[in-house]
């Protein structure tokens, strides 16, 4: 089941951010199961929004690539994760004939 990752990272700014995210997000890009990714500032910090085919393959990329790339010091992000129903992306509308509903049963042919 899909599932959209919240992640609260206090003490993160702008610039962490971009540093991380230039080396991450080309693998990320490629990484199984990844669908969608959004980053912006909060107070005192960064949140990152990640939508993923499940928790298992989330999990796989954050304690294999991102929690080894962040900065010595920094304090633990709070993640909050949030099972969806229905996930459509801009590529997906595209696709002529694709009937949208529960991303548990992908199209044929996905």
């Amino acid at each position: 089941m899909a599932v959209m990752i919240t992640g609260d990272q206090p003490g993160m700014t702008k610039e962490m951010y971009e540093e991380m995210s230039s080396t991450l997000l080309p693998l990320l890009a490629k990484r199984q199961g990844f669908i969608a990714h959004a980053a912006w500032p909060v107070g005192g910090g960064w949140q990152v929004m990640e939508i993923w085919e499940s928790q298992a393959d989330h999990d796989s990329w954050a304690t294999d690539v991102v929690l080894p790339a962040m900065p010595e010091g920094m304090p633990s992000m709070k993640m909050t994760y949030q099972p969806l129903h229905n996930v459509m992306t801009a590529s997906g509308a595209a696709r002529a004939g694709r009937q949208f509903g529960p991303i548990d049963q992908p199209a044929a042919g996905e």
